[in-house]
């Protein structure tokens, strides 16, 4: 009963949010690996266990610190400087989390564009 739970609240959040950046990289990543490990067991090739130690490397980095560079702490941190006062990731629910970070970005485009166009023009 949990588990089918679950899968609804979380296909919910995909409908709602879609799959994010930090998702399609981490697919991305793991689908080249898969295919560099299907390459090795049909050749044998032992190059590609290059590539899947790569592969494998990239995928650590991604979920080490969401494919940002930045914890989800760090992003809280930023956040709360951007509002104005300090979130607690222990109150904070994960749809105002994403909420904050797609408000957040669109926040930031046009001041980036105006930002390049200043430095540009």
């Amino acid at each position: 009963m949990d588990l089918k739970a679950w899968e609804v609240l979380y296909d919910e959040h995909i409908k709602l949010n879609g799959l994010g950046k930090l998702k399609k990289k981490l697919l991305n990543v793991m689908i080249k690996k898969a295919h560099a490990e299907l390459d090795f067991v049909i050749t044998g090739d032992r190059f590609k266990l290059t590539e899947i130690e790569i592969e494998e490397s990239k995928l650590q980095a991604l979920l080490d610190n969401s494919g940002t560079g930045m914890t989800i702490n760090q992003t809280l941190i930023h956040l709360s400087k951007w509002i104005g006062h300090w979130l607690n990731d222990k109150q904070l629910m994960t749809q105002e989390y994403f909420d904050l970070i797609k408000e957040f970005e669109k926040y930031n485009k046009p001041n980036s564009t105006e930002k390049k166009e200043k430095k540009h023009g």
